[in-house]
C-alpha cells in the first residue's frame, strides 16, 4: 500500500482488522495476504473505500499485506 500515506492514518494492526471486516474473517495477521485470504477486486474496492484517500486499489494488489 502507499507505505507513507496509510501508515500516517493507520497502524498494521487497524489494517488487519479492516481487512477482516471486509472479508469477513474473524482473525487477520499483519503478514495474511489479502488475496489469499479470499479478496477479489471487488473486495479490494471495498477496502479502499473503507481506507480513504491512504490508498489506491493498485496498492492493495502490489502490497496485499496490512504489514505492506
Amino acid at each position: 500500500m502507499n507505505k507513507e500515506c496509510a501508515s500516517e492514518k493507520f497502524s498494521a494492526e487497524d489494517i488487519s482488522a479492516i481487512f477482516s471486516e471486509v472479508l469477513g474473517i474473524d482473525t487477520v495477521n499483519k503478514d495474511d495476504d489479502f488475496f489469499k485470504l479470499g479478496g477479489d477486486s471487488f473486495d479490494a474496492i471495498r477496502l479502499m473505500s473503507k481506507l480513504g484517500k491512504a490508498v489506491r486499489v493498485v496498492d492493495i494488489f502490489e502490497n496485499p499485506t496490512a504489514e505492506n
